[in-house]
């Protein structure tokens, strides 16, 4: 693999993307020992699997369990917050009742088991109601409404590759866990990276195992140890550089992760304020003699609107505001809480890999480093850029985090070589930024056709 500093993607004359030196070098923002160390805390989201015999110990005695349901019944049980994801888990009673608990308590039972063998693996909690999970000094198991449990083909894939055998199958079930962290301090990592692969070892026995779907993602919340606000600043300097590259930004994960092919899919956060509308000014480009003009709002307006000329009454909620709701990419609805506020990073596709969750996590606090340090010398990011039309190069962007943010070198090669990937597979990182210019004879042309 060539090093970060050997190769980057660009853009080829605003058409197809080629491997290449870097043409634009960074000019790093110097770190100051004054830098705040930040926080971190984690969801874990995942599909766990287990036996009839696991289930019934957290079942009244004797209670009928039904595991194959009519299509009407299917429905019934869907969650009302995601009610075009299909119900695959089994159903319970007379009255054909939903889960409630009962997989997350099969989870700790298969923690406390590893605890007593020996194992060094921290304790959980269950939490039945995660809206108003008040203590976080511990990890949580939580219930997600929207995780979906595996198919029958699914399901078939993983027991045969953990070498269930067929006629075992119709005695295993599937249902959504989610694991919330309690909150880290950045140079923790390496502790993390131990209880995650300690609590997920623990879930990988004879009678259960644990995997993720398309519907299971990873988030990751960064804030700051006391639980105050980041300066607005440098939240501020994050909503530009997010933006400015958030093409570039989701390469580094699966497309479904953004693509709308979900119900409960997030969304881009220029979905909110920043796309486009008919009399808006935007960036334009020419490619050979013929005109196309970007789908968002002009880069200098977008820096406008982030960076308000004339004062506002909470920059907090106005910033927010511009940036979309909790469902998206970067969830900021949570940076102007007055205790324990954060910033989340929602996009990474679900994990169970100790690895690459280290290396997010820490790809996100760099990113969260390079927002404050801009903000400490009173600048913002991408001064230089005036337009779409400016190539914007997402390796200088990680070379400029591992100069200034501290972001490790082998953790900037795996995101890039991710980059590089999708890149080469001909996912494109300019998809959708520009879109032809109607000339006025064509708008005349197609209203006279309406």
């Amino acid at each position: 693999m060539p090093s970060l500093f050997e190769a980057s993607v660009v853009r080829t004359s605003g058409r197809a993307s080629r491997i290449r030196k870097p043409t634009l070098t960074p000019t790093p923002v110097a770190r100051r020992p004054s830098t705040p160390e930040l926080c971190f805390g984690i969801e874990i989201e995942g599909i766990l699997a287990y036996t009839e015999d696991r289930l019934r110990r957290h079942l009244p005695p004797n209670t009928i369990i039904h595991k194959e349901l009519s299509p009407d019944g299917e429905r019934s049980l869907r969650s009302q917050q995601y009610p075009q994801n299909p119900w695959r888990s089994w159903a319970f009673g007379p009255t054909r009742r939903r889960y409630d608990v009962e997989a997350l308590h099969i989870a700790r039972e298969l923690i406390q088991e590893s605890i007593a063998a020996g194992h060094e693996v921290p304790d959980t909690k269950v939490c039945e109601d995660k809206d108003t999970m008040a203590d976080y000094t511990t990890w949580q198991l939580v219930r997600d409404h929207s995780l979906v449990a595996l198919d029958g083909d699914e399901k078939t894939a993983l027991l045969t590759s953990i070498g269930v055998r067929c006629f075992q199958h119709a005695d295993w079930d599937t249902h959504g866990i989610e694991f919330v962290s309690p909150p880290y301090l950045q140079a923790d990592i390496h502790l993390l990276e131990a209880h995650v692969s300690s609590l997920l070892s623990s879930l990988h026995t004879a009678s259960s195992h644990i995997t993720t779907t398309k519907t299971c993602g990873l988030h990751v919340h960064i804030g700051l140890p006391d639980g105050s606000r980041l300066p607005i600043f440098a939240l501020r300097n994050l909503a530009l550089l997010s933006i400015a590259y958030e093409i570039h930004l989701s390469l580094l994960h699966p497309s479904h992760r953004g693509d709308s092919t979900l119900a409960n899919d997030i969304t881009s956060n220029k979905f909110a304020h920043f796309y486009a509308e008919f009399e808006d000014a935007r960036d334009e480009q020419d490619r050979d003699g013929k005109i196309f003009e970007s789908t968002a709002k002009s880069f200098e307006d977008i820096r406008g609107r982030i960076y308000p000329f004339h004062p506002v009454k909470d920059p907090y909620e106005h910033l927010a505001s511009l940036m979309g709701p909790r469902a998206s990419f970067i969830n900021w609805t949570r940076i102007s809480a007055r205790d324990a506020a954060t910033i989340e990073f929602r996009q990474h596709d679900g994990s169970l890999d100790e690895v690459e969750i280290g290396h997010w996590v820490r790809f996100c606090l760099a990113f969260v480093q390079l927002g404050i340090l801009y903000a400490e010398r009173g600048k913002q990011p991408l001064q230089s850029t005036r337009s779409w039309d400016c190539v914007l190069n997402l390796v200088n962007l990680v070379v400029e985090m591992v100069d200034s943010a501290g972001l490790p070198e082998d953790t900037a090669g795996c995101f890039i070589s991710k980059y590089e990937a999708a890149v080469g597979s001909g996912r494109d990182p300019e998809e959708g930024m520009w879109e032809e210019k109607w000339a006025e004879n064509d708008w005349d042309s197609g209203i006279e056709m309406s």
